[in-house]
């Protein structure tokens, strides 16, 4: 997994007052929302959201967004309660990190480092949760069906993908890009692609420690362990298949349902 180094400035203040921390790659503008309240110390304070830049017409809503959608252009963050304060945040490196929570590498300022830090672990990014869910193909004579456990943390555009390449489809567009896909999972989900029609089911929603989608069964069609392997190799294929092998044939993946 990936983490963004990230700096967050008091904007336009001298002396400086910042903080350099890592945040997992699926951390949300909500989740990216509580820490900053939390290291700059105005957690009682309401919801503001984020600017692409100071101007009011660049507000970025944060319900279910990655942050990843707009982290390599610098960000805004409004504390419109305190002398109207901004606070810029900037992606200054992207590293593998495999920690679900926030952690701060440096900071300019009077800064409580390790109660800060302690405050940074209550809000976990990464929470071991994924879907198992069924996708159909709808304008095929015979069933063709595939099933997946995804991280609960999967973008819309991921899930394209996910189609694209399971069901050897042309390409599927669900115009949300980096919106989280349990916005839309309280009910069976229809996609279009340029050529098929497909509905989405959701099982069940499990405890799992996969942080990448795996394919687990299919019915119909061409085998999709064959365009799996050959175009989505997250982990290497020894590893992938191990985990595949443990979880569908020896039971040994460990998961329990909610």
């Amino acid at each position: 997994m990936k983490g963004f180094v990230i700096k967050i400035e008091l904007y336009a203040r001298e002396p400086e007052i910042s903080r350099k921390l890592i945040i997992p790659e699926k951390t949300t503008f909500t989740e990216l929302q509580k820490i900053i309240k939390k290291l700059f110390t105005f957690s009682d304070k309401p919801d503001n959201g984020f600017w692409t830049n100071t101007a009011l017409l660049s507000y970025i809503d944060p319900k279910n967004f990655l942050v990843e959608k707009y982290i390599h252009q610098n960000l805004y963050f409004e504390d419109g309660y305190s002398d109207e304060k901004w606070y810029e945040i900037s992606l200054k490196n992207i590293i593998d990190y495999d920690e679900s929570y926030a952690k701060i590498t440096d900071y300019c300022g009077d800064f409580n480092i390790k109660k800060a830090q302690e405050e940074l672990r209550k809000i976990p990014i990464l929470k071991n949760k994924a879907y198992d869910i069924i996708i159909k193909s709808e304008k095929t004579a015979e069933c063709i069906e595939r099933e997946f456990l995804i991280p609960e943390k999967t973008s819309f555009n991921e899930l394209e993908e996910i189609i694209l390449i399971a069901f050897d489809t042309k390409p599927v567009s669900f115009k949300k890009d980096f919106v989280m896909v349990d916005e839309c999972f309280k009910k069976p989900v229809k996609i279009t692609s340029e050529n098929n029609e497909f509905i989405i089911e959701v099982k069940k929603k499990i405890y799992s420690k996969i942080n990448f989608p795996l394919l687990i069964d299919y019915k119909g069609g061409r085998n999709p362990f064959d365009l799996w392997w050959e175009y989505y190799p997250k982990v290497p294929d020894n590893e992938n298949q191990s985990m595949l092998d443990d979880f569908y044939y020896c039971n040994n993946f460990k998961c329990m349902s909610l």
